[in-house]
């Protein structure tokens, strides 16, 4: 018999030493692709931890950011307490704190089956998904002519680059600035596109063991439709190719056909991995 729950409570700073070993062990785990490091999260509420007596037996972290959306950053529950029980429990004192909040939605990229069984039962209905595809850059990339000037982003560029990302996506796709200022402090390679001076378009790409990832490309909308986005990626491959580093790899939703039709015609293929998104509204 799994041993019963004594309290949920919100993690503080204090509760760091009992988080980070759940973090790495926990029989059901859920971490989100984030450019925020897990104890950045701990007084991002709500981060919620579930008790045993002393022994943490689960967490659920869903913190807004932006402030309209709640995206699942982690979920874990350790050995001997039951999965579906302990998650439950997180989740309904997390949504609490979400509606009194006046948070209108929360969303959840899967990465684990569990999840998958557990989420209708939470409300949540299957949306699109998200696939990776993947380009060997040993294949030598073109070049596209635009009106853009492509160079390295700076630490001063993060205000206009926010602009043009918020404006760029929908909700519940949207990085806050907050976001955005980590995305450009960890990724390994960031450049803009600008025209006359302003600052229109980005990519976030950062070099892993296998390869690099493009986690990052967004244009404006006004600027959408003039090539902009195609000189960013290519450029960005070339950079790689140079450093001969392959391959990269690209994540993007189901239902986005401009971004797969784009992806496809520079050379990337469909890995036939994908994870699936989940959303609910709470208001």
């Amino acid at each position: 018999m799994a041993a019963p729950l004594t309290s949920i409570r919100p993690a503080t700073l204090a509760d760091w030493d009992a988080v980070q070993p759940l973090l790495k062990e926990a029989g059901y785990l859920h971490t989100h692709f984030d450019w925020h490091k897990p104890r950045a999260w701990l007084l991002r509420h709500p981060f919620m931890l579930a008790w045993s007596g002393s022994q943490l037996a689960g967490m659920l972290a869903a913190p807004p950011d932006p402030p309209d959306v709640a995206w699942l950053r982690f979920a874990g529950v350790a050995a001997g307490f039951s999965g579906p029980k302990v998650l439950g429990e997180l989740w309904a004192s997390c949504q609490k704190e979400l509606l009194a909040a006046g948070v209108r939605r929360s969303a959840i990229l899967t990465t684990n089956s569990y999840l998958d069984e557990l989420l209708p039962h939470w409300g949540f209905a299957a949306s699109e998904e998200v696939l990776v595809l993947t380009h060997n850059t040993r294949l030598a990339a073109t070049k596209t002519e635009s009106a853009a000037l492509i160079r390295r982003a700076r630490p001063e560029d993060c205000d206009a680059v926010a602009a043009v990302d918020w404006a760029a996506f929908d909700t519940p796709w949207r990085h806050s600035p907050g976001m955005v200022a980590a995305a450009m402090a960890h990724a390994t390679y960031v450049t803009v596109a600008q025209v006359d001076g302003t600052i229109v378009g980005h990519q976030f790409t950062t070099e892993g063991r296998n390869g690099a990832h493009m986690a990052r490309l967004a244009v404006h909308p006004t600027w959408q439709g003039k090539h902009i986005g195609r000189a960013l990626v290519q450029h960005m491959l070339r950079h790689f190719a140079d450093c001969g580093i392959s391959p990269v790899g690209v994540n993007t939703q189901s239902n986005n056909a401009a971004s797969l039709a784009l992806y496809r015609a520079l050379g990337f293929t469909l890995t036939g991995e994908g994870y699936q998104v989940w959303q609910r509204w709470l208001l």
